[in-house]
């Protein structure tokens, strides 16, 4: 049986938290400003100097292109990522053949970064077998600052004046080649990578990550330091030189938030940002198996100063937007660590969670939330779910308390009536319906978890059909929908339930795809728990069958009912079923389901990652 990785002591604590209990004697209070008031030393700051440089350089490079460059260049699409600013804008390919000079300026704004980018960040051939300008380049793409839109091209380069070989032509569409730790790297990294997977709405204007943190984390070291520490671990998986950069960002980001507290000059939003950012940081270390929920409980003491503060003083849009936006994302993650971290020992705090509902811009029920789609009044009750699950794991007896079976029956009640309103939206697009469809698949998991921590609730469905419909409302979600992102949680606790084979092995190909589109590798510790679980229960069921044939066939000999076989006697195909056949045929043993896959079995997933020593974020 694998084992889990042990516990790792590099669990970097959130600062918040440390500093959390001593609101209390106001010292904490006192020393946190509002976002508009006071700011922390820019990252760095373009001048001038440089704007006009990168402007000659642009001269520079259009002169350089060729038709046949620009003909080549229509395939590509090009996007233009401008390092000054947090949203992707999608430039045309430029038309193919000469252009005059009255449209030079249109041409400039057609030039992508990564085709201007690309001319000077690769070797020029120089005559005479000089020296290339990479070295140059290197120097200065390493002194520029994170906000410098454009990297100034040498003088050198500007005055050649050799042939284009073809091989040439693709040596300038090629990406910058910016150093492994670089500002410019990790801001690209974010745009194009990291903060895509933080919201199901990509779009350049509607990912907040993007319009909301991103320009703020300009002016905080501390809030970009957290930024840069989740993109590198994001990508860790894949570029193994980022996970010790990631790391080191977490180390600096901390460290910032520290000397801005003691300083008295920490802006709440940009701290608030920062907590979050490392808690997602550390649930996608994939060398750290962690919820992050130490940083997740100093968010929550930074969102209720900030709803204090804006009780009292009202916020103008833009703030209460960036506000609404980290209260939401901080449910999100506070809701999905309780099912499986060691720390959530403190309740669902639903009066903060209803604060946080009523700032935001517009009706809940109307919004569709970058992280919980269309179940933002949906996740409390999750929340309540897994405390009780909590509960009942820690409860030493086997049956439930009164008290937790009356918990579980109004629970209950509250999730089967529970349905998405988005009547008043217009005409759902296609986000829209498969936000509705993961959010019904989030309701029927947590009702099939609810059952499976309280096996005395009345119900209609078996376990198996709970698990089933939240799967089926999964199948109906495209492979490319943006969606897919918040799959995990419903596909762990159902996709463990299937007993068909086929079905079994769409969970496992469900998994590899959001692998791939994850990259994090939380995705994979998912997927082996999954077939553990699988593993296990098909051990017990082997085991199950055994014992079932010798009492069916014992009771056979002592009896005249003219059945001499387990075949006959089951109408079962044994030897050609394997030991799936009891699954198949009869659905899960009766009394199995009630007992030994409850959350408290180690045929459960929760029991599995408890074993493992893991902590994995289902989201």
């Amino acid at each position: 049986m694998p084992s889990g990785p042990p516990s790792s002591s590099r669990q970097l604590s959130s600062p918040v938290s440390q500093c959390a209990g001593l609101a209390e004697d106001a010292t904490i209070s006192a020393t946190i400003t509002s976002t508009s008031s006071n700011q922390a030393e820019p990252v760095s700051n373009p001048d001038s100097e440089n704007t006009t440089t990168s402007e000659r350089f642009l001269d520079d490079a259009t002169e350089l292109m060729t038709p046949d460059m620009q003909a080549w260049g229509e395939d590509m699409n090009p996007t233009l990522i401008s390092l000054q600013s947090p949203q992707l804008v999608d430039v045309p390919s430029p038309p193919a053949g000469t252009h005059s000079e009255d449209d030079s300026a249109h041409e400039l704004d057609s030039i992508s970064t990564s085709v201007v980018n690309g001319i000077i960040a690769q070797a020029l051939p120089t005559p005479g077998g000089q020296n290339n300008i990479g070295s140059e380049l290197a120097i200065h793409a390493l002194e520029s600052g994170p906000s410098e839109a454009f990297i100034a091209l040498p003088e050198t380069a500007s005055s050649y004046s050799g042939p284009l070989r073809g091989r040439d032509i693709h040596v300038i569409y090629q990406a910058p080649q910016y150093l492994s730790d670089s500002p410019e790297r990790t801001t690209l990294l974010f745009h194009h990578q990291t903060s895509g997977i933080l919201s199901i709405q990509d779009e350049q204007t509607n990912n907040p990550w993007r319009t909301l943190i991103w320009p703020l984390a300009q002016d905080h070291q501390a809030l970009y330091h957290a930024i840069a520490a989740m993109t590198c671990l994001h990508m860790g998986k894949t570029q193994p030189q980022l996970h010790t950069q990631g790391i080191e960002h977490a180390q600096r980001s901390i460290q910032a938030t520290m000397a801005d507290i003691h300083n008295g000059n920490v802006s709440l939003d940009a701290a608030l940002a920062s907590s979050l950012a490392l808690g997602f940081a550390e649930t996608w270390d994939h060398k750290l198996s962690s919820t992050g929920f130490d940083h997740i409980k100093g968010a929550k003491f930074l969102i209720q100063q900030a709803i204090s503060r804006h009780q009292s003083t009202p916020r103008l849009a833009e703030d209460l937007a960036r506000l609404s936006f980290l209260a939401i994302t901080w449910i999100y993650m506070d809701v999905i660590a309780r099912f499986t971290s060691a720390n959530a020992v403190t309740s669902t705090d639903l009066e903060l969670m209803a604060a946080c509902a009523s700032i935001t811009c517009h009706p809940s029920q109307l919004q569709l939330d970058p992280l919980m789609g269309c179940a933002v009044t949906l996740f409390p009750t999750i929340g309540r779910v897994a405390d009780l699950i909590r509960r009942v794991r820690q409860r030493k007896a086997k049956a439930s308390s009164l008290t937790i079976t009356s918990e579980a029956v109004a629970l209950k009640a509250i999730i089967e009536s529970w349905v998405p309103k988005l009547q008043d939206v217009g005409e759902p697009d296609l986000n829209t319906s498969d936000s509705v469809q993961t959010a019904e698949a989030y309701r029927w998991a947590t009702l099939l978890l609810l059952h499976q921590a309280v096996p005395e609730l009345p119900r209609k469905y078996s376990i198996h059909d709970l698990a089933q419909k939240a799967l089926l409302y999964l199948a109906t979600i495209p492979p490319t929908s943006r969606t897919i992102l918040l799959h995990l949680f419903p596909l762990m606790a159902a996709g463990c339930e299937v007993v068909d084979e086929e079905d079994r092995t769409w969970v496992r190909k469900r998994w590899q795809l959001m692998s791939r589109r994850m990259i994090t590798g939380i995705v994979d510790r998912c997927a082996s728990v999954t077939a553990e679980v699988w593993r296990r229960r098909d051990e017990y069921l082997s085991s199950y069958i055994a014992k079932s044939k010798e009492s069916a066939l014992a009771t056979d000999s002592a009896d005249s009912t003219g059945c001499h076989t387990f075949e006959e006697l089951t109408g079962v195909d044994a030897a050609n079923s394997g030991s799936s056949w009891v699954r198949l045929a009869l659905g899960t043993p009766v009394g199995v389901e009630n007992a030994e896959y409850a959350v408290k079995s180690e045929l459960h997933w929760m029991q599995v990652m408890k074993s493992w020593n893991w902590e994995v974020m289902l989201g």
